[in-house]
């Protein structure tokens, strides 16, 4: 994830010196949406043939810490998770589009242009990015969640990022659960209950009569 967007955002919400509580609280939830978006999409789905949803878990220290539900059809892609009452969607335009960050509640949609993004989800850049930065071994083949799947390692070349394991199915083209280790600790994400159908168009589009949510103006509308 470009982490400048981040920045700029947290920055813009600091200035607020309080401001609208509430806006301000739901625009964190959607800033933590996207980390959790861009997680999923660079070891997860580059450039995903087969459109399908499924639910997805993440597991930090053996602790869940993320669960929703995930909706992909070719690049385009599609997170929904409800947290303390407040439904967060986020949405990738494609390679060539914005993310999207929904917001039910306020009826308004923020639209931010993320360049790490269109690098995750191209598959051949994001593997030539991982293979500069680790060494693959291929732990042979595994089924998970009734999916066929590769087995690999990544080492990293920094010891501080540690190692991972991906579970790929190639049907599809798609990791089914990765696990990271490292010095901070233990990772895990992993889907289930995928279902393999035509994922509608309308599911990747600002719905009718939101308005886009300029954060740097005042009152952040």
């Amino acid at each position: 994830m470009n982490v400048r967007y981040c920045r700029i955002i947290w920055n813009y919400l600091i200035l607020q010196k309080g401001g609208d509580v509430v806006r301000n609280r739901i625009i964190l939830i959607a800033l933590t949406g996207i980390f959790v978006l861009c997680g999923l999409s660079s070891w997860s789905f580059a450039g995903a043939s087969v459109e399908f949803e499924a639910n997805f878990t993440i597991n930090i220290e053996g602790e869940e810490t993320e669960s929703g539900r995930i909706y992909v059809k070719g690049q385009k892609f599609r997170q929904e998770v409800e947290e303390d009452g407040v439904a967060r969607i986020v949405i990738s335009e494609g390679l060539q589009g914005n993310v999207l960050v929904i917001l039910p509640e306020e009826e308004a949609y923020l639209k931010i242009p993320l360049d790490g993004w269109n690098v995750a989800m191209d598959q051949k850049r994001a593997e030539e990015t991982l293979q500069g930065k680790a060494v693959m071994e291929n732990l042979g083949k595994e089924k998970v969640n009734g999916y066929d799947c590769n087995k690999y390692r990544y080492t990293y070349r920094d010891p501080d990022m540690g190692v991972m394991i991906v579970w790929f199915s190639e049907k599809l083209q798609a990791s089914i659960k990765h696990i990271q280790t490292g010095p901070s600790g233990t990772s895990e994400m992993i889907l289930s209950d995928i279902k393999e159908h035509t994922i509608p168009d309308h599911l990747f589009e600002v719905p009718k009569g939101y308005q886009e949510m300029n954060i740097f103006a005042p009152g952040g509308k």
